[in-house]
C-alpha cells in the first residue's frame, strides 16, 4: 500500500470487518491471547522495567489528515512530560473521575488514561463490547452512573451529547479532533455552568509528530 504498513494491530471487535474488506496486509488481533502469549516473568520482567527516558514508550498513530497516515514512537520522558502538563493545565485531582473510551493509538487518550492517574484520580474506562463502537447514548449512561467529572468529545459527538444532558457531575469537557464552531463551545459553556459555576471548556489540537498540545481555556462568552 502507499503507506508502506506491514503489518496491521487490530481489536477483536475488528476482527470480521477486516476479513470483509479483503485487506491483503497481514495481521495480528490484540487480545487476552496474545497477551498470555507473549507475558514475561519473574527476572525477564524485572529487566524490561529498567527503563531511560529515551526509551519508546508509544506509538502514535496519524488519520493523514495533513499527510499521510504513520505511526509516531514517543519516548518515556516526552511522554511523562506531556501527561503532567495536560493533568495540570486540566486541573485534575485526586476527586477526579475521567471517562476514557478513546483509542489507545489515539493522543487524546493519554489526556484521559495517565492524566488522572498522575493525579491519584480515578479512569472511568469504557467496558469493550462486541462492536468498537461507541454510542452517545451509552457512553453518556457510563459517565452518569460512574459520575464523571472530565470527559472529551469530537464536535460532532459533544453536539448530540448537548441535546440529550451532559453527566451532572462534569465540570471540564474538552473538544477537538475538528473544526470547533464558537456557536457550540457557547452552548457547551451554559451546559457545563449550568452543573458548576467553575466548569471550563478546553479546546485542544495537539500534532501527533511531537504530541505538544495547543489548548484554549473557556470559562465565559469573552472566552468564546
Amino acid at each position: 500500500s502507499a503507506s508502506g504498513a506491514l503489518l496491521a494491530l487490530i481489536e477483536p471487535s475488528s476482527a470480521e470487518r477486516w476479513q470483509a474488506v479483503g485487506a491483503q496486509l497481514p495481521c495480528v488481533t490484540v487480545d487476552e491471547a496474545l497477551f498470555a502469549e507473549t507475558s514475561v516473568s519473574g527476572a525477564e520482567a524485572t529487566a524490561i522495567s529498567k527503563l531511560q527516558q529515551d526509551d519508546p514508550a508509544v506509538i502514535l498513530f496519524t488519520s493523514g489528515s495533513t499527510g499521510l497516515p504513520k505511526g509516531i514512537v514517543l519516548s518515556h520522558g516526552y511522554l511523562t512530560a506531556l501527561v503532567h502538563g495536560v493533568a495540570e493545565s486540566k486541573s485534575m485531582v485526586a476527586d477526579t473521575k475521567a471517562l476514557c473510551y478513546h483509542s489507545p493509538t489515539w493522543m487524546p487518550f493519554l489526556d484521559y488514561l495517565f492524566g488522572p492517574l498522575l493525579t491519584g484520580g480515578c479512569c472511568l474506562y469504557f467496558p469493550e463490547g462486541k462492536s468498537h463502537v461507541v454510542t452517545p447514548k451509552d457512553l453518556r449512561a457510563f459517565g452518569v452512573r460512574h459520575g464523571a467529572t472530565n470527559v472529551g468529545f469530537v464536535p460532532a459527538m459533544l453536539d448530540v451529547l448537548l441535546e440529550e444532558g451532559l453527566p451532572p457531575k462534569v465540570n471540564g469537557l474538552g473538544v477537538g479532533g475538528a473544526a470547533v464552531p464558537a456557536e457550540l463551545c457557547t452552548r457547551t459553556l451554559a451546559a457545563l455552568q449550568a452543573i458548576s459555576p467553575d466548569g471550563v471548556l478546553y479546546t485542544g489540537y495537539s500534532g501527533t509528530e511531537q504530541g505538544d498540545v495547543t489548548q484554549l481555556q473557556m470559562r465565559s462568552d469573552d472566552d468564546v
